[in-house]
């Protein structure tokens, strides 16, 4: 595991920092097996909204025009990769900021925390947004008991990493060190798009991981051969942190519409989440 964290490190350093020194590597190697902890899809116990179902049934017994809903999720795609950015110019200013000494460690580390925080629940409506239910701009306000518990405990998870990294910028690191981890943080909030995007898909659908790098992890390699999976079954997104990649993930969830026998027969070999997500777990162990 080590190994393919350090190698991930050097890739992307190589790419960005081609200065780097080998303790930064090694720093960061260090650092980035604790930065982000699992958001797992498979962990959304509980069910979306009513509002939000009775918008999934009526659209799932309507013909909708595939060039309407590509069309609909590639803005939301634009949406999210435009808020992604944002929010790392965001990090990345609030982080000049306190170097420069313009705003207390207090500020800094609120305005930080906040950033992170609103950027996980615009996520959120983003996927809701892309699932092609509607183009009402009000369905993503809908949102469901059970997920804002969810959204909640991943947010919440997040920011307890979080914290320890605001700690270490705020004890003195380097640039490279900052804009790296800040990268990394802005990434993982991808995942949230896909796992809402995934709830509110009908019950007619599976899902393929598709593999989009030339050297994927393990992990990525098990979901593309256990794949398809339905959207009950489906126990983390790209980017989530169940894959030793991490945030630096590369996939893609393809989604296509099936038979209901062909859904059961994906759903019955899939068994169940939570067996699915031990196998996430046991490969993440070898090495």
């Amino acid at each position: 595991m080590k190994a393919q964290i350090r190698a991930t490190i050097v890739e992307l350093l190589s790419a960005e920092y081609p200065d780097s020194s080998l303790d930064e590597i090694l720093y960061l190697e260090s650092l980035v097996t604790r930065t982000l902890e699992s958001k797992d899809l498979g962990r959304f116990k509980g069910r979306i909204s009513p509002f939000k179902q009775k918008a999934i049934d009526a659209a799932s017994g309507m013909s909708r025009p595939v060039a309407s809903r590509r069309s609909l999720e590639k803005d939301s795609l634009k949406r999210l990769n435009r808020a992604v950015s944002s929010l790392e110019r965001d990090m990345s200013k609030l982080w000049s900021r306190y170097r420069r000494e313009e705003i207390s460690r207090t500020k800094f580390r609120n305005e930080m925390k906040a950033a992170l925080r609103h950027a996980y629940t615009d996520a959120y409506m983003l996927g809701t947004r892309a699932s092609g239910l509607t183009r009402a701009s009000d369905l993503g306000s809908h949102i469901g008991v059970d997920e804002k518990k969810w959204l909640k405990s991943v947010v919440s998870s997040e920011q307890r990493y979080f914290n320890r990294f605001l700690s270490e910028l705020l004890k003195g690191t380097s640039k490279t060190k900052a804009s790296v981890r800040i990268r990394n943080y802005a990434n993982a909030v991808r995942s949230v798009y896909d796992s809402s995007r995934v709830l509110q898909l009908p019950d007619g659908v599976i899902i393929h991981w598709m593999l989009e790098s030339d050297i994927p992890c393990p992990e990525c390699r098990l979901l593309h051969k256990l794949s398809p999976f339905t959207k009950f079954t489906l126990p983390t997104t790209p980017k989530g942190g169940a894959t030793r990649c991490l945030s630096n993930c590369y996939c893609r969830l393809r989604i296509v519409t099936a038979k209901p026998l062909e859904v059961q027969r994906v759903a019955k070999r899939n068994r169940s989440t939570t067996h699915l997500m031990k196998l996430l777990k046991k490969s993440r162990k070898e090495k």
